[in-house]
């Protein structure tokens, strides 16, 4: 019984949820996206404490030196409103990256207080760390329980991107209001003081983001309404996951000096001169299509609904991590059920038996009739009432216990004993 109340705390829906995801629909994807490693991360280190895990994120270091780091929580006052309390663990790079990833934070509390307040409820505080560092940290195969939130992801790496600080502040751009939107709305009006028939023919934007580091620029070459070219990178910023290439910018790969010599400057003239040849009076749609992405995408509003997000993805381990291993699995697989994150590639041949060999039979509640028909059945109920399903197909069983399907569809029974 006990388990039974802390699952339908852990998971009830709240429909505030989701309404800033209706304006900006590339978020919940993004997040979805972003969590996976996490919470693959999180199952080998179940065991442990959130203070624990806290612990182990804070000794990082990169030989003798501990990347930049604040402590922040969440926690609801007096009033019940949700409040923030930030404490420094080691000092930044630079004095404003922490202060501007802060102030956006702040803004989005602000803005989604009562859906955070209901989200954390009577469940306590919920604490997570970001690091300022240009690089991602938390690397997946140390099996750290909790990430840490940083600029940047990469496919090693289990930490949660959000948004940097330039979205507040850029002190080095040298404007006196160095925001990102301050910014975005110099350049929109830059964009529509030169014409696409007037620009230079020869001059596309070119983003060159690999190396060591994220690169923040991205996203002020993609308002400019220009052609962008991108150098494909592994790291990655909380937006990317948005954005579709030949749709919002073209995409080159990182290769050697060679290939790029044999190959890919090749491939870029061709490109350049269909581009002039093709629309040589009016912007090319991937040109529009960035520039309306980040004007009408990327807008506070979305930056803030992101964070949102992405704190419900993160107190869905934060919360369910201290009750026990079968609650924490099933919360990943209920999350994934209700967020329709289920891959496409699931069997829909349910088993009769209602055994789970997670442990003990637990409910799932597949909330749209697509994921009744994928995680529970292959019978879709016409009636659209909800239903509880012990999902017994072989693929269900392996992602719970393990939280990787694999490609064949085949598993080892000895992970699942």
């Amino acid at each position: 019984m006990l388990l039974l109340l802390l699952l339908l705390l852990l998971l009830s829906p709240s429909p505030t949820w989701s309404d800033c995801g209706i304006q900006f629909p590339w978020i919940e994807p993004a997040v979805k996206q972003h969590s996976v490693r996490m919470l693959r991360s999180a199952k080998q280190s179940i065991q442990k404490s959130n203070e624990e895990a806290l612990a182990k994120l804070m000794k990082i270091r990169w030989g003798k030196y501990h990347p930049g780091m604040e402590q922040v929580t969440l926690y609801l006052n007096n009033s019940g409103s949700v409040a923030i309390n930030v404490t420094r663990i080691s000092p930044p790079n630079q004095p404003y990256k922490p202060v501007g990833i802060i102030r956006v934070l702040e803004r989005a509390v602000e803005k989604h207080n009562q859906e955070l307040a209901q989200l954390m409820g009577n469940k306590g505080n919920m604490t997570f760390i970001f690091q300022t560092e240009d690089q991602p940290t938390t690397f997946a195969h140390l099996n750290y329980k909790l990430p840490l939130f940083s600029m940047c992801t990469e496919e090693g790496t289990i930490d949660l991107p959000v948004p940097d600080f330039t979205f507040d502040n850029y002190p080095e751009a040298g404007y006196a209001k160095t925001g990102f939107w301050d910014i975005l709305e110099l350049l929109k009006i830059k964009s529509h003081m030169i014409p696409w028939r007037t620009r230079e023919p020869h001059v596309f934007m070119r983003h060159f983001a690999g190396g060591n580091a994220y690169s923040a620029a991205l996203k002020y070459k993609l308002a400019c309404a220009s052609v962008v070219f991108m150098f494909e990178s592994p790291y990655r910023e909380f937006f990317y996951p948005a954005l579709v290439p030949d749709v919002h910018y073209v995409s080159l790969p990182e290769v050697t000096s060679a290939e790029l010599r044999k190959d890919v400057f090749p491939r870029i003239k061709v490109l350049i001169k269909t581009f002039q040849r093709e629309y040589a009076l009016m912007s090319p749609p991937l040109a529009t299509a960035a520039r309306d992405f980040i004007v009408n995408q990327l807008t506070p509003d979305a930056v803030s609904c992101y964070w949102l997000k992405l704190l419900v993805a993160y107190s869905r381990l934060w919360y369910a991590a201290d009750s026990s291993v079968e609650t924490f699995r099933t919360a990943y697989v209920e999350y994934h059920c209700r967020t329709n994150a289920i891959p496409q590639t699931w069997s829909t041949t349910a088993v009769p038996q209602l055994y789970h060999r997670c442990g003990v039979p637990l409910p799932y509640k597949c909330r749209t009739t697509d994921m009744e028909y994928n995680c529970c059945t292959t019978v879709v109920p016409q009636n659209g009432v909800l239903q509880q399903y012990h999902c017994r197909t072989t693929d269900m069983e392996y992602y719970c216990c393990t939280t990787v399907v694999p490609h064949s569809g085949s598993y080892s029974t000895r992970v699942l004993a």
